[in-house]
Protein backbone atom coordinates (compact mmCIF):
# COMPACT_ATOMS: atom_id res chain seq x y z
CA UNK A 1 0.00 0.00 0.00
CA UNK A 2 1.38 3.41 -0.98
CA UNK A 3 2.01 6.08 1.72
CA UNK A 4 -0.95 8.15 0.43
CA UNK A 5 -3.33 5.19 0.51
CA UNK A 6 -1.99 4.17 3.91
CA UNK A 7 -2.74 7.64 5.30
CA UNK A 8 -6.25 7.59 3.84
CA UNK A 9 -6.89 4.14 5.30
CA UNK A 10 -5.72 5.37 8.72
CA UNK A 11 -8.12 8.34 8.58
CA UNK A 12 -11.06 6.17 7.53
CA UNK A 13 -10.22 3.68 10.25
CA UNK A 14 -10.40 6.39 12.91
CA UNK A 15 -13.94 7.33 11.88
CA UNK A 16 -15.15 3.74 11.59
CA UNK A 17 -15.32 3.55 7.79
CA UNK A 18 -12.11 1.69 7.11
CA UNK A 19 -13.49 -1.78 6.43
CA UNK A 20 -16.45 -0.92 4.12
CA UNK A 21 -14.39 1.56 2.09
CA UNK A 22 -11.52 -0.90 1.89
CA UNK A 23 -13.83 -3.57 0.41
CA UNK A 24 -14.93 -1.12 -2.29
CA UNK A 25 -11.29 -0.25 -2.96
CA UNK A 26 -10.45 -3.93 -3.41
CA UNK A 27 -13.23 -4.31 -5.97
CA UNK A 28 -12.00 -1.23 -7.87
CA UNK A 29 -8.45 -2.59 -7.90
CA UNK A 30 -9.67 -5.80 -9.46
CA UNK A 31 -11.97 -4.09 -11.96
CA UNK A 32 -9.22 -1.84 -13.31
CA UNK A 33 -6.49 -4.49 -13.48
CA UNK A 34 -4.98 -5.48 -16.79
CA UNK A 35 -5.53 -8.95 -18.20
CA UNK A 36 -2.03 -10.13 -17.33
CA UNK A 37 -0.17 -12.94 -19.09
CA UNK A 38 -1.90 -15.97 -20.57
CA UNK A 39 -1.22 -18.23 -17.61
CA UNK A 40 -3.69 -20.99 -16.63
CA UNK A 41 -2.42 -20.87 -13.03
CA UNK A 42 -2.88 -17.10 -12.67
CA UNK A 43 -5.96 -16.39 -10.51
CA UNK A 44 -8.48 -13.73 -11.57
CA UNK A 45 -7.80 -10.16 -10.37
CA UNK A 46 -10.18 -10.13 -7.42
CA UNK A 47 -8.69 -13.30 -5.94
CA UNK A 48 -5.22 -11.79 -6.37
CA UNK A 49 -6.34 -8.70 -4.46
CA UNK A 50 -7.84 -10.77 -1.64
CA UNK A 51 -4.62 -12.75 -1.32
CA UNK A 52 -1.85 -10.24 -1.94
CA UNK A 53 -3.50 -6.81 -1.74
CA UNK A 54 -2.57 -6.15 -5.38
CA UNK A 55 -4.24 -7.00 -8.67
CA UNK A 56 -1.17 -6.49 -10.88
CA UNK A 57 -0.33 -9.91 -12.34
CA UNK A 58 3.42 -9.35 -12.65
CA UNK A 59 3.71 -8.23 -9.02
CA UNK A 60 1.56 -11.13 -7.82
CA UNK A 61 3.66 -13.67 -9.71
CA UNK A 62 7.03 -12.23 -8.72
CA UNK A 63 6.00 -11.98 -5.04
CA UNK A 64 4.94 -15.61 -4.94
CA UNK A 65 8.02 -16.90 -6.73
CA UNK A 66 10.39 -14.93 -4.49
CA UNK A 67 8.59 -15.97 -1.29
CA UNK A 68 8.65 -19.65 -2.25
CA UNK A 69 12.38 -19.50 -2.99
CA UNK A 70 13.04 -17.73 0.30
CA UNK A 71 11.03 -20.20 2.39
CA UNK A 72 12.63 -23.18 0.64
CA UNK A 73 16.11 -21.78 1.24
CA UNK A 74 15.40 -21.11 4.92
CA UNK A 75 13.91 -24.55 5.49
CA UNK A 76 16.97 -26.24 3.99
CA UNK A 77 19.35 -23.96 5.87
CA UNK A 78 17.71 -25.15 9.10
CA UNK A 79 17.93 -28.85 8.35
CA UNK A 80 14.87 -29.84 6.31
CA UNK A 81 15.61 -31.67 3.05
CA UNK A 82 11.95 -31.42 1.92
CA UNK A 83 11.87 -34.90 0.41
CA UNK A 84 8.84 -36.99 -0.54
CA UNK A 85 8.87 -38.39 3.00
CA UNK A 86 8.12 -34.98 4.50
CA UNK A 87 4.90 -32.97 4.68
CA UNK A 88 4.43 -29.20 4.42
CA UNK A 89 1.51 -26.93 5.35
CA UNK A 90 0.95 -23.43 4.02
CA UNK A 91 -1.17 -21.68 6.64
CA UNK A 92 -3.23 -19.04 4.83
CA UNK A 93 -2.57 -20.17 1.27
CA UNK A 94 -4.92 -17.68 -0.40
CA UNK A 95 -5.27 -18.43 -4.12
CA UNK A 96 -1.84 -20.05 -4.33
CA UNK A 97 0.49 -17.06 -4.61
CA UNK A 98 3.29 -19.14 -3.02
CA UNK A 99 1.86 -22.65 -3.36
CA UNK A 100 2.06 -22.75 -7.15
CA UNK A 101 5.83 -22.36 -6.99
CA UNK A 102 6.42 -24.74 -4.10
CA UNK A 103 6.20 -27.92 -6.18
CA UNK A 104 8.99 -26.69 -8.46
CA UNK A 105 11.49 -26.66 -5.60
CA UNK A 106 10.27 -29.38 -3.24
CA UNK A 107 9.16 -33.01 -3.42
CA UNK A 108 7.46 -32.79 0.00
CA UNK A 109 3.77 -33.59 0.26
CA UNK A 110 1.92 -30.26 0.20
CA UNK A 111 -1.17 -29.07 2.08
CA UNK A 112 -2.70 -25.61 2.15
CA UNK A 113 -5.51 -24.03 4.14
CA UNK A 114 -7.36 -20.72 4.16
CA UNK A 115 -10.46 -19.12 5.68
CA UNK A 116 -11.86 -17.98 2.31
CA UNK A 117 -13.75 -20.74 0.45
CA UNK A 118 -13.34 -19.04 -2.94
CA UNK A 119 -9.57 -19.02 -2.58
CA UNK A 120 -9.49 -22.64 -1.44
CA UNK A 121 -11.71 -23.67 -4.36
CA UNK A 122 -9.30 -22.04 -6.83
CA UNK A 123 -6.36 -23.92 -5.36
CA UNK A 124 -8.24 -27.21 -5.37
CA UNK A 125 -9.13 -26.76 -9.04
CA UNK A 126 -5.76 -25.54 -10.30
CA UNK A 127 -2.84 -26.54 -8.08
CA UNK A 128 -1.08 -29.68 -6.90
CA UNK A 129 -1.62 -30.56 -3.24
CA UNK A 130 -4.46 -30.90 -0.80
CA UNK A 131 -6.38 -27.81 0.30
CA UNK A 132 -8.83 -27.29 3.14
CA UNK A 133 -11.01 -24.47 4.38
CA UNK A 134 -10.41 -23.33 7.96
CA UNK A 135 -12.04 -20.88 10.36
CA UNK A 136 -10.89 -17.68 12.05
CA UNK A 137 -10.16 -19.61 15.24
CA UNK A 138 -8.53 -23.01 15.84
CA UNK A 139 -8.59 -25.96 15.47
CA UNK A 140 -7.13 -26.95 12.12
CA UNK A 141 -8.54 -30.04 10.36
CA UNK A 142 -5.25 -31.93 10.72
CA UNK A 143 -3.83 -34.51 13.08
CA UNK A 144 -1.25 -34.02 15.80
CA UNK A 145 2.37 -33.81 14.57
CA UNK A 146 1.25 -34.24 10.94
CA UNK A 147 3.70 -31.76 9.39
CA UNK A 148 7.46 -31.30 9.23
CA UNK A 149 7.14 -27.64 8.22
CA UNK A 150 4.51 -24.93 8.32
CA UNK A 151 4.97 -21.57 6.64
CA UNK A 152 2.77 -18.49 6.41
CA UNK A 153 3.18 -15.32 4.34
CA UNK A 154 1.36 -12.23 5.64
CA UNK A 155 -1.07 -14.05 7.93
CA UNK A 156 0.02 -13.02 11.43
CA UNK A 157 0.18 -9.50 10.03
CA UNK A 158 -3.63 -9.51 10.08
CA UNK A 159 -4.39 -10.94 13.53
CA UNK A 160 -5.09 -9.45 16.92
CA UNK A 161 -2.78 -10.61 19.67
CA UNK A 162 -5.17 -13.10 21.29
CA UNK A 163 -5.83 -14.83 17.97
CA UNK A 164 -2.12 -14.88 17.12
CA UNK A 165 -1.36 -16.67 20.41
CA UNK A 166 -4.10 -19.21 19.74
CA UNK A 167 -2.87 -19.95 16.23
CA UNK A 168 0.77 -20.24 17.29
CA UNK A 169 -0.31 -22.88 19.80
CA UNK A 170 -2.43 -24.67 17.20
CA UNK A 171 0.37 -24.72 14.65
CA UNK A 172 2.56 -26.29 17.32
CA UNK A 173 -0.03 -29.06 17.71
CA UNK A 174 0.12 -30.06 14.04
CA UNK A 175 3.93 -29.84 13.64
CA UNK A 176 6.13 -32.69 14.83
CA UNK A 177 8.68 -32.10 17.61
CA UNK A 178 11.80 -30.67 15.99
CA UNK A 179 9.83 -29.38 13.00
CA UNK A 180 9.95 -25.83 11.71
CA UNK A 181 7.67 -22.84 11.28
CA UNK A 182 8.53 -19.96 8.94
CA UNK A 183 6.12 -17.14 9.76
CA UNK A 184 6.20 -13.57 8.51
CA UNK A 185 5.22 -10.54 10.58
CA UNK A 186 5.36 -6.74 10.41
CA UNK A 187 8.26 -5.43 12.48
CA UNK A 188 9.62 -2.18 13.90
CA UNK A 189 12.03 -1.72 10.95
CA UNK A 190 9.15 -0.84 8.62
CA UNK A 191 8.59 2.92 8.04
CA UNK A 192 4.88 2.54 8.86
CA UNK A 193 5.80 1.38 12.39
CA UNK A 194 7.12 4.81 13.38
CA UNK A 195 4.26 5.85 15.64
CA UNK A 196 4.13 2.38 17.23
CA UNK A 197 7.69 2.35 18.52
CA UNK A 198 6.86 3.16 22.19
CA UNK A 199 4.28 0.39 22.46
CA UNK A 200 6.41 -2.07 20.51
CA UNK A 201 9.33 -1.39 22.85
CA UNK A 202 7.09 -1.86 25.90
CA UNK A 203 4.98 -4.89 24.94
CA UNK A 204 6.43 -6.34 21.73
CA UNK A 205 3.12 -5.92 19.88
CA UNK A 206 0.96 -3.10 18.53
CA UNK A 207 -1.98 -2.62 16.18
CA UNK A 208 -1.52 0.14 13.62
CA UNK A 209 -4.88 -0.14 11.89
CA UNK A 210 -8.02 -2.00 12.88
CA UNK A 211 -10.09 -4.12 10.51
CA UNK A 212 -11.79 -7.48 10.20
CA UNK A 213 -9.84 -10.36 11.74
CA UNK A 214 -7.86 -12.03 8.97
CA UNK A 215 -8.55 -9.20 6.50
CA UNK A 216 -5.88 -7.17 4.72
CA UNK A 217 -6.82 -3.89 6.43
CA UNK A 218 -5.93 -5.04 9.95
CA UNK A 219 -2.22 -4.29 10.52
CA UNK A 220 -0.57 -6.07 13.45
CA UNK A 221 3.11 -5.46 14.35
CA UNK A 222 5.57 -7.41 16.50
CA UNK A 223 9.15 -7.21 17.57
CA UNK A 224 11.15 -10.43 17.16
CA UNK A 225 11.20 -10.88 20.94
CA UNK A 226 7.49 -10.13 21.16
CA UNK A 227 6.70 -12.74 18.52
CA UNK A 228 8.93 -15.30 20.24
CA UNK A 229 7.29 -14.68 23.62
CA UNK A 230 3.83 -15.26 22.18
CA UNK A 231 5.01 -18.47 20.48
CA UNK A 232 6.62 -19.92 23.62
CA UNK A 233 6.84 -22.44 25.18
CA UNK A 234 5.88 -24.72 22.27
CA UNK A 235 8.18 -22.88 19.85
CA UNK A 236 11.77 -21.66 20.19
CA UNK A 237 12.93 -18.76 18.02
CA UNK A 238 16.10 -19.87 16.21
CA UNK A 239 16.36 -16.96 13.78
CA UNK A 240 14.62 -13.69 13.04
CA UNK A 241 15.23 -11.97 9.71
CA UNK A 242 14.17 -8.30 9.79
CA UNK A 243 11.89 -6.91 7.09
CA UNK A 244 14.69 -4.92 5.45
CA UNK A 245 16.57 -8.16 4.71
CA UNK A 246 13.82 -10.34 3.25
CA UNK A 247 12.53 -10.81 -0.28
CA UNK A 248 8.90 -10.36 0.77
CA UNK A 249 9.30 -7.11 2.74
CA UNK A 250 8.12 -8.62 6.03
CA UNK A 251 10.19 -10.01 8.89
CA UNK A 252 10.44 -13.81 9.13
CA UNK A 253 10.47 -15.77 12.39
CA UNK A 254 12.17 -19.17 12.12
CA UNK A 255 10.73 -21.27 14.93
CA UNK A 256 11.68 -24.77 16.07
CA UNK A 257 9.00 -27.00 17.60
CA UNK A 258 9.97 -28.02 21.13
Amino acid sequence: MSPVLRTMADLLDRIGLGEPVFRVFQRLQAATAGAGPADPLLPPPYLRVLTAGVADADIFLSQGRAAAAEFLSLARAHGLALTANQTVLEFGCGCGRVARWWAEGSAARFHGCDINPRLVAWCEAKLAGQFRRTRLEPPLPYGDAQFDLVYALSVFTHMHEENARAWLAELARVVRPGGLALLTYLDEALPAAGSLQPKLSETGHAIRREGAEGGNLLSSYFTAQGFAERAAPAWTLVDAIPSNRTANGQAIAVLRRA
